[in-house]
């Protein structure tokens, strides 16, 4: 796989541009999906400019695999900084059990804002095992990635951490768009939920009061489904 982390003119809100930071111009990035025991390579690209710019800092990334048992040259720890204009080769054994595994920006002292900016995309990991369950496969199974955002008049990133408090946003994004709004089939989906905020945690419920089950998380599928306490 290639991803080219970019800066790019983003159309979130409906009736203006924001610049945002992408993996391949996106955020999210676009979802890698893998099959277990089948290894990878992801080169990640850093093209983003060299300064940030609206808060001026100079600018790196560093790519972790979230919830991948990485060797550490591959695991993307902080100060394994890639600059712009070059890139790194990241190898993915994938020999952990089926899971919902994340990728995300990890760059030393930066890592909030980067990922403010948008680097943050799913990476999910398929098994035989679990293909042969009986749950929701293909268009039912779907990446679900949560973010909250402030903007400014002109439409780009609020961007402030409270004297390192904390980011937050008023507006909730789900893959990159405010407050969607997603036809259903009356059947059972697989929603991967991904929190990519940087601060915000959510409490997940149905407006229909329908209970939510848990199957899995980023370790994999769990040994029973367990109820989501609301």
């Amino acid at each position: 796989f290639t991803i080219t982390q970019q800066q790019v003119k983003a159309q979130i809100l409906p009736d203006r541009q924001t610049t945002i930071w992408g993996y391949n111009g996106m955020t999210p990035g676009p979802t890698i999906y893998v099959d277990q025991h089948r290894k990878a390579v992801v080169r990640q690209i850093c093209a983003l400019p060299d300064r940030h710019p609206e808060l001026g800092y100079n600018v790196w990334t560093s790519t972790h695999l979230h919830g991948s048992c990485s060797l550490p040259e591959y695991d993307g720890y902080a100060s394994d900084i890639t600059t712009p204009g070059a890139f790194k080769d990241y190898q993915y054994p994938n020999i952990q059990d089926a899971r919902t595994l994340w990728y995300h920006d990890h760059g030393v002292h930066i890592t909030a804002n980067n990922a403010y900016m948008g680097l943050a995309a799913q990476y999910i990991m398929h098994s035989d095992a679990e293909r042969a369950l009986p749950i929701p496969h293909g268009q039912y199974d779907l990446p679900m990635i949560l973010k909250d955002a402030m903007f400014q008049e002109n439409g780009d990133l609020v961007i402030d951490d409270n004297n390192e408090n904390g980011i937050y946003g008023d507006v909730i994004l789900v893959n990159g768009v405010p407050w969607p709004r997603m036809d259903v089939e009356p059947r059972k989906y697989r929603f991967r939920v991904l929190n990519a905020s940087v601060s915000r945690s959510y409490d997940l419920s149905l407006d229909t009061g329908e209970p939510l089950t848990v199957i899995g998380t980023d370790g994999g599928l769990m040994p029973a489904p367990q109820p989501c306490a609301h």
